[in-house]
């Protein structure tokens, strides 16, 4: 069975056609700005997808994003649905990361390791400009997580696993990111493994809308 997307999930209207990224590993169905595209139009390690999603091995070089979708995502003006699957709980996961090539102008989403226990946490930044948000609510241990962020100039937002919002409002300030990868920082290695399962993005929803689309 095909993932129905997550924005007609949350209730309300559901985003038009043209959402400028749409990515089912699973079912291996691909579209950008509305368009059906194929794997290897979307990411640079494309033979990595099989039936349980975009896996990414122990050690393996982070997955880049590619041609639209990149162009779409270096906004830095969105909300974006991601869900992973990952297999351990020592070390920090990093399903999404965008930066530029001095790893700063970045958003991070990490799977933190750590004192008292393993939190989601999504930073923001930019020179001196510093913003992040975390979820101490609960551990988030192994297995399959979903998360939905907003990132625009004047917020960060997120809810994870259907959980309350968290944010970070404090500074407002605009990001120039060049890459974007799943699995860590563009052109690194991933620490521990992981299996991207989907991705959607599309523009910023309302803040309320993130528990259901994360859930």
């Amino acid at each position: 069975m095909m993932l129905l997307n997550p924005f007609i999930l949350a209730g309300g209207s559901p985003p038009p056609p043209s959402d400028p990224i749409n990515f089912d590993f699973i079912n291996h169905v691909y579209s950008v700005n509305g368009v059906t595209v194929t794997a290897t139009d979307i990411v640079d390690q494309p033979t990595w997808i099989d039936g349980t999603g975009l896996v990414i091995a122990d050690s393996a070089a982070t997955v880049g994003i590619l041609g639209d979708a990149l162009t779409y995502l270096l906004t830095a003006d969105w909300t974006m649905v991601l869900a992973w699957d990952h297999f351990t709980s020592s070390n920090n996961i990093l399903p999404f990361v965008m930066a530029d090539g001095s790893n700063d102008n970045a958003v991070q989403v990490k799977r933190k390791d750590g004192l008292g226990g393993h939190f989601m946490n999504v930073q923001d930044f930019a020179g001196i400009n510093f913003r992040q948000a975390e979820d101490s609510s609960g551990a988030i241990g192994d297995n399959v997580h979903k998360i939905a962020i907003t990132r625009a100039d004047a917020k960060v937002i997120f809810s994870v696993d259907g959980r309350s919002v968290v944010s970070d409002t404090s500074i407002s300030f605009g990001i120039t990111p060049i890459a974007a990868a799943f699995g860590g920082y563009p052109g690194n290695t991933v620490g521990d493994a992981l299996t991207i399962k989907s991705c959607v993005v599309t523009a910023p929803v309302s803040d309320g809308s993130l528990p259901a689309l994360s859930a």
